[in-house]
């Protein structure tokens, strides 16, 4: 056997080397001699195309020929030894032979790639060899094939052998083949074999033969695994391409040519391929894969025909005897079992193994013609001494659970043994078949062991081979051997025995086959039933073990007593003699648990057997006296058994004996018993009554309880054809059972149901059921048996009202079924929905618009049960029948669900409510349709027949109207706006309506004008019409206002979108309108709650009346527009529900905004009223509270256009600043996010304009008190509302979770809270800064928002990444400020374009990036305190390709703008900015000397720290020269300061120091951070101090002495 090291690597390759270049290369040349199939191939050389091609790790390849310099770095690349290279080496050539990056067709670079293929083939990494059959398959393709295929016989073998490597690759060469070969799969499977043999055996031969571990594997750069896996991989496929030549010549489709024979047998015959069982088996390089192709090679070579024929590949051989003695020799000293080992490891081979063995071992009995070919020597033979333990080894390894087959060719191993007469003597033993020993040691020791070994769902398909197995083993010993009997014995037990395990489930049909077989098998050995039968039935009751036959059987008595009766097959003397020994059995038996496994097995047989045992029928009589109280199932199952297997025997006595029994003994048991009374023909009963009284009584009495267990109702209803338990079900409650069983008597019956029945809460429950599910025949046949349908509709109605959803197959019988339709009930329904609606909220959104005012009703929104399932009932209805009434309701219905759903609070949507009404919509769009004809006899009144007539006159009259009338007119305006679609001005104008009778009939006026609208403003017709209307409004008394005037006001603000103001009415009658409405608004009732519509009504005129003629009116409509905003959004405030009224009233203040000159002075004061009211508004309390318990879509949308007039506003900050503490209230306890943001928006503007007095203020406090102790005491506050919201105690939810949960408000408060804090930062001073963050970084808020921010954001989600720029950004770049969002967030706009989570996740990246800006050193630290390192590398991504540009170019151009301010106030100061390394140099020149400070700003600022340099210094002392650079770098890093404030400081520390100024003796600097000088001196040792270091002194130390001198400090200011 090959070993896979060798002693001197180095000489090794040396050799090898130099025997390749002898052999194949001159002056650096490819080797122009040509292999040809006349001349032997050099040794291992697989070329045929004019040079070398070898599988030798280092066999040399002329690059340098290439002359394509990318090309040729590619190849080296490849050649390298490192697998990562090979592989990114590979994936280059493959790109570049795709995009055709170099000549294909070149020479050199195809002669190169052939000659690396092979070893690329069998590389030790995967993807290396994925990669090299893509590109063989590639490089065909684009060279051509017809010009590639010259090349094909040097790389056709290795293309070959890929087909036997890991699946993924097979499945990729043979992809490769089928598409370079036309997708023929005949050429792929042999036609290319047979062309390609020669050079596929060369291969073969050179793998198999020629190579060795050593020159194919360098084992300097791979491990001893690697070397292992590689070779066990390369040597397998070789074996298994000679498999397939072999298989291919014996079956003729192939003739090995000379050259290919004779390098075909020296493979045979050589000790090396053979040595590979030893090598498949070693402990070093055990690999069960090889050793199966090898076995299979064996099984292939050495198989002769059925007519003992040879085959045609054994015919060839010329030395059949030499390989056959090789193989064997070789065989047995290599196929060493290790049984050390587990059996599992060896399961994928031991068939293989044993059909091996069969075949080597059959080779030499076969009797042949030819006497070149006869094998005089056996197998075992030429194996030597070592065969028969060998042999041993072999069969106890056993089939190993790897398939059943095994036992087929195991006794084909056998026979073949048994066949090759193998002699034994004293110098070679071997099996004898005549000698009880060997005979005892097969089937006792070997095989019947092995049936404990047999698992999983095979077991059965085990035991049926082995039970084959053993009794034919057993045959080839009886024929030998006299004295077999203890093994028959033996044998028919341990097969009854294991045998008698439970079958597992859907394999009881396998386990009958397998008893079949073992009955047919056993009858061939001798065995003593009448004794196995005594010692089997005796066993009934003992716990296993225990000894039958001298046998010791472990499995229980009751499965082997029933496996064995299940064996004794048609014997039936056998059978009789065991169902009596059962039986006296069961009479002897006391035990409870030996009574119950007799009565098992009894049962069994009863239940597996179809003959009769009279000795059972005789015995039968004694069945009840076994019942007690605790064991009555199994009698009764006994004597159900029976009365199913005897129809000829009277059972009747029987049957009392147990009645009475269980009556006294167990009467909870009496329905299993009665259950068979009504299942059995057997009785013949006539009447149950006279029959079975006390059964009948029985009967009566459970018929009569109110509830019943589910097995005392499958008895119950089993006895329906009795009168009085007929009666007394029909009056009970039904039940699921209880409905089919009585549906199926009734309909067996064939008479109509009875009016006292249908009365019956029964009969109801079985109607309700019929339609539950499908409609079957039975059901549809018992709904016809009802004369009067009502009770089936009202069922039906009631069913809805339980929120049932019809089945399909149901909605399709009622509509073809309309008398069981509960039309009236559905409309009752519908019309008590709609007169539950409150109508006031729907002036914000209607189809009708402002005409809502002419409804007068308000009621409180009240949800319906069967909202769902009676509109999921109609959109049914209306997929089946499309009749008139269907649609009008379900028209109906639809209209109230949009309402509904409009107005119901957005916490309290049914689920699926959207779902239903989209549905009904979908498939009203076109069943609610008026033509334009019956428009014309709608508008006119006509009584022709058409869909909606009767709406039309609901909606007729001059009123009052409610809610019914509203609803129908809605239905009426969607009909006619889908008749009008395609109707264009000059059709309508065709239309001969009779307006002049419509103004009798206002609501139907109405929506005929809110449907035309499109057509109102161009048609001449409606001039009438228009002058009527507004002509009536002058009419109107003070007492009509709320009558007559809000109609005709209502019907005139359709006429004002005209094409001019004067189109509209006369100049002078419309300033007459004008004056009456002023009029209206200064009445006694102006400002009462009845008024409030008018109010409406009128904010909606003037709305339209300045959005269409501005430009144009007169400044009376500007005089009530402007009192009509101040009222109205008063009155809003002190009178309820007037939602309405506040939307209107914005709307026109918005269109006032609009049309108004700013320059008036006027208006100034006005509109700085009206936002005062508005303020007053979004602030008030009692308003919130009113929205939130209705908080539906009307709130919502009034929330919303707030939220956009003051996004349009600018407020004054005199108006906001007496409503500061109230803004921050709704921020804090507003649940909507719009009234939020609104005041976010104010807070922020008053926040930013107050920000300057604050520093003015703070700066000249500091001034008044410098070098005071109480300068350290100046603390300005952040707003208190703002630090309580962002304290980490008081956010105990997940920010993703409060999103999830809809708590939006709540998530709002939070971002929105810090974004107001950032706002504080925003254009102040670093000590301001200073204080703010202090207040701030406590109790680890900071931290709770970074980390807040990250658990919430998708840094990795490229869409996500996509939403923070302009333009997507490429890989490997950053963003720049041009394409970047993260920088600017407008709280009142939002994330335009997106919803509201993805507004969250950008203010979270906007509130990051504000944190970068100004808490740096905060954030720095947090990253730093990072323990994932997976999420500290992909915040680090996140913040260096999106934040971190976007700060260090601030940052930057900070320093470009002020620089020259600073320069100018410092003539020896330079300040240069590198923007390619992110470097701001500052360079000062004294005396003519120069000295630097560079600060070097990180790619990934402020997670990395700035870095203060200062690589030239002058006249300073080292120490202190550090401690400037130290507090430069500590303004930047520590204290979130600028850049130029650090330049500034360090500017200023060296300006002092050359004026002379004393530094700190502490921190070393002159200027400390905060800007002061050192104003405490020490009284003792005259040193000076900064007070704020003086403070961190005493504060750190616990005691107020000199730092230097531990004196005790007597604070005095420094002099000088």
């Amino acid at each position: 056997m090959r070993s896979f090291f060798y002693p001197d690597p180095i000489f090794s390759v040396y050799l090898h080397q130099i025997a390749l270049y002898i052999f194949h290369s001159t002056d650096n040349k490819f080797a122009t001699m040509a292999s040809t199939t006349a001349q032997l191939q050099n040794p291992g050389d697989l070329g045929y195309n004019g040079f070398p091609v070898l599988l030798f790790y280092l066999a040399p390849v002329d690059v340098e020929a290439i002359g394509d310099h990318n090309v040729a770095i590619v190849f080296k690349n490849i050649m390298k030894k490192n697998a990562v290279t090979r592989e990114k080496g590979l994936t280059e050539f493959l790109r570049m032979i795709e995009g055709d990056a170099f000549d294909i067709s070149d020479y050199n670079i195809l002669a190169c790639w052939l000659q690396i293929y092979p070893r690329m083939g069998i590389d030790a990494s995967k993807t290396v060899r994925m990669l090299a059959v893509q590109i063989e398959a590639m490089y065909m393709e684009k060279y051509g094939a017809k010009e590639f295929s010259k090349y094909l016989k040097s790389s056709m073998p290795t293309w070959l052998n890929a087909l036997y490597d890991e699946r993924s690759i097979a499945a990729a060469a043979r992809a490769g083949l089928l598409s370079c070969f036309g997708n023929d799969q005949e050429r792929v499977d042999a036609k290319i074999w047979v062309v390609f043999h020669e050079q596929i055996v060369n291969y073969c031969h050179a793998a198999l033969v020629h190579e060795t571990p050593a020159s194919l594997i360098d084992q300097r750069y791979e491990n001893a695994e690697e070397l292992v896996l590689k070779y066990n991989r390369t040597v397998n496929s070789a074996v298994q391409m000679l498999l397939k030549l072999v298989r291919l010549v014996n079956s003729r489709q192939l003739t090995m040519s000379e050259f290919a024979l004779s390098q075909f047998e020296d493979i045979l015959s050589s000790e090396a391929l053979w040595d590979l069982l030893g090598l498949s088996l070693s402990k070093d390089s055990l690999s069960m894969p090889l050793l199966k192709t090898l076995l299979t090679f064996i099984v292939a070579l050495f198989s002769f025909s059925e007519q003992s024929k040879l085959s045609p590949v054994i015919d060839s051989l010329s030395d059949l005897k030499g390989i056959y003695k090789v193989v064997s020799k070789k065989f047995i000293k290599h196929v060493k079992i290790d049984g050390s080992q587990n059996r599992v490891l060896y399961s994928s081979v031991a068939p293989s193994l044993v059909e091996a063995l069969a075949t080597l071992t059959s080779a030499s009995s076969v009797e042949l013609n030819s006497k070149k070919h006869k094998l005089k020597k056996n197998f075992w033979v030429l194996g030597g001494s070592k065969s028969f333990s060998r042999l041993r080894d072999y069969l106890k390894l056993g089939p190993c659970n790897s398939e059943p087959i095994y036992f087929e060719k195991l006794t084909r191993l056998f026979v073949a043994i048994d066949e090759a007469g193998i002699e034994s003597n004293d110098e070679f033993q071997f099996l004898d078949f005549s000698d009880h020993d060997h005979a005892k040691l097969v089937i006792l020791k070997i095989l019947l062991p092995q049936l404990d070994l047999f698992k999983g769902m095979d077991l059965l398909s085990f035991k049926y081979h082995f039970t084959s197995c053993v009794f034919q083993t057993l045959s080839l010993f009886s024929l030998r051997c006299d004295t077999t009997s203890d093994l028959n014995i033996a044998v028919y037990m341990s097969l009854l025995d294991s045998f008698a395990t439970p079958a597992l489930r859907g394999q009881q049909d396998l386990k009958k086959k397998c008893l079949e077989n073992f009955d047919t098998l056993s009858r061939n050995v001798t065995i003593d039933h009448l004794s196995a039968t005594a010692e089997l039935v005796a066993t009934i009751g003992l716990k296993p073990p225990f000894q039958v036959q001298n046998q010791q059987l472990k499995a229980s008595s009751k499965q082997l007593c029933i496996t064995y009766f299940d064996t004794l097959g048609a014997d039936n003397d056998n059978e009789n003699n065991f169902v009596a020994a059962l039986l006296e059995k069961i009479d002897e038996c006391y035990e409870p648990e030996e009574l119950q496994c007799g009565l098992e097995i009894l049962l069994h047989i009863l239940t597996s057997s179809n003959t009769r045992y009279d000795s059972i029928i005789e015995w039968s009589q004694s069945l009840p006296s076994l019942v007690s109280e605790t064991f009555v199932e199994l009698p009764i199952a006994v004597f159900e058994a029976l009365l199913k297997s005897e129809s000829k025997s009277n059972f009747k006595d029987l049957f009392e004996d147990f009645f009475t029994k269980i009556m006294s003994d167990a009467p909870s048991h009496m329905k299993k018993l009665l259950s068979l009374l009504s299942e059995q023909d057997t009785f013949n009963i006539v009447s149950l009554e006279e029959s079975f009284p006390e059964a009948h009584a029985y009967l009566l009495e459970l018929s009569q309880k109110l509830t019943r267990l589910k097995d005392e109702e499958h008895i119950i209803y089993s006895y329906l054809h009795d009168k009085e338990i007929f009666q007394n079900l029909l009056d009970s409650e039904g039940s699921e059972y209880g409905a089919i069983k009585f549906r199926d008597f009734l309909l067996a019956r064939g008479e109509a149901v009875s009016a006292l029945e249908q009365a019956s809460p029964a009969i109801a429950y079985i109607i309700k059921k019929c339609f539950v599910g499908e409609i079957d025949p039975s059901n549809e046949k018992f709904l016809s048996l009802f004369t009067d349908k009502s009770l089936i509709q009202a069922t039906i109605f009631d069913h809805l009202q339980e929120r049932y959803v019809y089945s399909n197959d149901a909605i399709n019988f009622m509509a073809s079924h309309p008398d069981v339709l509960p039309f009236s009930q559905l409309g009752e329904a519908i019309e008590a929905a709609i007169s539950c609606i409150d109508l006031r909220p729907l002036a914000l959104a209607n189809r009708l618009g402002h005409d809502i005012v002419l409804i007068q009703e308000t009621k409180k929104l009240q949800l319906m049960p069967s909202i769902i399932p009676l509109g999921e009932f109609l959109a049914s209805l209306l997929e089946s029948d499309q009749s008139q009434a269907i649609v009008e309701l379900a028209s109906l219905y639809l209209e109230y669900l949009s309402d509904f759903e409009f107005l119901v609070n957005a916490e309290e949507v049914p689920e699926g409510l959207s779902v239903v009404t989209s549905r009904l919509e979908s498939l009203l769009e076109n069943l609610c349709c008026i033509s334009k004809d019956n428009l014309v006899d709608l508008a006119n009144g006509n009584a022709e027949k058409y869909i909606f007539i009767d709406f039309a006159a609901s909606v007729s009259g001059k009123g009052p109207f409610n809610s019914s009338q509203f609803y129908r007119a809605k239905v009426l305006a969607r009909a006619i706006d889908k008749g009008l679609e395609n109707v264009s001005q000059h059709e309508f104008d065709a239309f001969e309506i009779k307006y002049t009778q419509l103004v009798s009939h206002p609501l139907r006026l109405a929506l005929i004008l809110s449907s035309c609208d499109k057509f109102i403003a161009s048609s001449p017709k409606l001039d009438r019409l228009r002058t009527y209307v507004f002509s009536e409004i002058l009419g109107v008394r003070n007492n009509d206002i709320m009558t007559s005037g809000l109609t005709w006001l209502c019907l005139s603000t359709h006429f004002i979108e005209t094409a001019d103001y004067g189109s509209i009415l006369a100049v002078h009658k419309m300033a007459m309108v004008y004056n009456k409405l002023w009029d209206w608004l200064n009445s006694d009732i102006a400002f009462d709650a009845e008024f409030i519509p008018m109010r409406y009504l009128i904010s909606i005129f003037l709305t339209k009346l300045i959005e269409n003629h501005g430009a144009v009116v007169p400044d009376k409509v500007w005089e009530i527009s402007i009192d009509m905003c101040l009222n109205n959004l008063s009155t809003s405030q002190v009178e309820p529900n007037t939602l309405s009224l506040r939307y209107s009233t914005m709307k026109l203040f918005t269109a006032l905004n609009r049309q108004m000159p700013d320059a008036s002075v006027e208006w100034k004061e006005s509109r700085k009223a009206i936002y005062e009211e508005l303020l007053a508004i979004l602030t008030d309390q009692s308003i919130e509270t009113e929205s939130i318990a209705v908080n539906n879509s009307p709130v919502s949308i009034c929330n919303d256009l707030i939220a956009r007039t003051f996004s349009r506003a600018t407020v004054p900050t005199s108006i906001i600043t007496p409503k500061v503490s109230q803004l921050y209230e709704v921020l804090n306890s507003s649940k909507f996010v719009s009234l939020q943001r609104v005041a976010v928006g104010l807070l922020k503007s008053y926040i930013l304009e107050s920000q300057q007095d604050l520093v003015i203020e703070y700066q000249l406090k500091k001034a008044n008190l410098k070098g005071s102790q109480e300068e350290l005491e100046i603390s300005p506050k952040l707003p208190e509302p703002l630090l309580s919201t962002i304290e980490v105690a008081n956010n105990g939810k997940h920010l993703e979770d409060l999103v999830e949960e809809g708590a939006d408000s709540q998530a709002a408060r939070f971002i929105w809270s810090w974004y107001l804090i950032f706002m504080h930062f925003q254009d102040t001073t670093f000590n301001l800064k200073s204080e703010y963050i202090n207040q701030i970084r406590g109790d680890g808020n900071v931290e709770f928002l970074l980390d807040t921010i990250f658990d919430t954001i998708w840094p990795n989600d490229i869409s996500f990444l996509n939403q923070l720029v302009l333009s997507p950004i490429e890989k490997g770049t950053k963003v720049t400020q041009e394409n970047c969002l993260i920088q600017k967030y407008d709280i009142l706009e939002g994330f335009a374009g997106h919803v509201w989570k993805e507004e969250i996740h950008f203010a979270l990246v906007h509130l990051y990036y504000l944190s970068f800006q100004y808490l740096g050193s905060q954030v720095q630290q947090w990253y730093n305190n990072i323990r994932d390192l997976q999420q500290k590398q992909t915040i680090s991504k996140f913040s260096e390709n999106y934040l971190s540009p976007l700060l260090v170019t601030k940052m930057l151009d900070e320093v470009e703008s002020s620089k020259d301010k600073l320069i100018a106030a410092d003539e020896n100061l330079t300040i240069r900015v590198n923007r390619v390394t992110n470097e701001i140099k500052s360079i000062y020149i004294i005396d003519e000397q120069t000295m630097e400070m560079v600060v070097k700003i990180p790619q990934t600022y402020p997670l990395s720290s700035v870095a203060v340099e200062g690589p030239l210094r002058l006249g300073v002392k080292e120490n202190q020269w550090k401690a400037w650079l130290l507090a430069s770098q500590r303004v930047i890093s520590l204290t979130n300061g600028s850049i130029i404030e650090s330049i500034e400081l360090f500017n200023r520390n060296v300006n002092l120091h050359f004026s002379g100024f004393v530094e700190c003796a502490i921190c070393y600097s002159i200027l400390h951070q905060d800007h002061s000088l050192p104003s405490k001196t020490c009284p003792t040792c005259l040193n000076k101090f900064h007070s704020a270091c003086l403070y961190k002194w005493f504060k750190s130390s616990g005691s107020s002495t000199c730092p230097l001198c531990r004196c005790t400090f007597n604070f005095q200011l420094a002099r000088g």
